[in-house]
């Protein structure tokens, strides 16, 4: 009786939070690897283009020699893709 109290009763115990324990395990993995990819591609290519957009529209009002504004118009075709 005593050994099946002390060895036997906690090894039962412990063999049936097994399932729960993987599997909380488990969710809880899932639930960081969601968090990790909470931001989709269209959410950052929408991003981009509105920074490229922004971007574009302060450089307009830049000011500087002939050469500074060609290239600042060459950086905005480049932005915009074209």
């Amino acid at each position: 009786m005593l050994l099946k109290e002390k060895w036997i009763t906690g090894l039962i115990s412990n063999l049936n939070k097994l399932p729960n324990s993987i599997i909380n395990n488990l969710v809880r993995k899932v639930e960081e690897l969601q968090k990790k990819y909470n931001t989709t591609l269209l959410d950052l290519e929408k991003e981009i283009q509105e920074t490229e957009a922004l971007l574009c529209k302060m450089i307009d009002e830049l000011e500087g020699n002939e050469f500074d504004k060609k290239g600042l118009s060459e950086f905005q075709l480049l932005l915009r893709g074209k």
